[in-house]
């Protein structure tokens, strides 16, 4: 990962540049909702090596411009482009997106679903222990290892070493909201992306060493 595009309602964040590789680039975007302009003539550009927020007031746009820049909506005009290029789906693949909201199946564990994440979105040549490994470092790093243990059922533990920390849901509370953001990010990071999107990461989050330290290692 070597790019970090986030999406702050408050704090105050300076870019970094530490070793410039990818420019991605937000050009003259215009995005209109029944005759309502959203966004405006929106220009950015954010550099490999750089932590990048978007801030605002709620309601001026900036998910409305995160899933522009993630393809998740065609603007009215402009373009998004990564080295001077028109963002296609080919190039849409170097992107991660983590949501505003956090979804997951409620009744799983965290590792469950981490493992079904990296299962599904992970190629098949990447061997199973492998991983699980990236599971595991990226758990450490981001501080939710802790969250896999809590109680052990038999009946899993062959696959999973008996973990039974369910992700929860409203009714049935597992994880934190920090922890299940955290989870979110992971499931992201897994896949290794050059330029992750984080729509309302939480500034603690932001904050954190270990996200400079991808940022200057260009890799996840």
């Amino acid at each position: 990962m070597s790019t970090i595009v986030s999406n702050l309602d408050s704090a105050t964040c300076v870019p970094t540049i530490l070793s410039p590789k990818l420019v991605l680039e937000a050009e003259s975007i215009h995005i209109a909702i029944n005759d309502v302009s959203i966004l405006s003539d929106v220009s950015i550009v954010a550099h490999s090596g750089e932590l990048f927020t978007v801030m605002g007031p709620s309601g001026s746009g900036k998910t409305t411009l995160l899933n522009t820049i993630a393809g998740r909506r065609r603007p009215q005009s402009g373009f998004i482009k990564l080295n001077g290029n028109v963002m296609d789906k080919k190039l849409r693949r170097r992107l991660g997106f983590v949501l505003q909201e956090d979804t997951f199946f409620a009744s799983l564990t965290l590792k469950e679903t981490l493992y079904f994440t990296a299962m599904i979105r992970l190629p098949e040549v990447i061997p199973k222990a492998e991983k699980l490994q990236q599971i595991h470092d990226l758990s450490e790093i981001l501080g939710v290892r802790k969250c896999w243990n809590t109680i052990s059922l038999k009946s899993r533990a062959d696959l999973f070493d008996g973990f039974d920390s369910g992700i929860g849901d409203m009714f049935n509370p597992g994880l934190s909201g920090g922890e299940k953001k955290r989870a979110s990010i992971i499931c992201e990071l897994l896949t290794n992306p050059d330029i992750l999107l984080l729509d309302t990461p939480s500034c603690r989050f932001m904050m954190r060493g270990q996200v400079r330290d991808f940022i200057a290692e260009g890799t996840s």
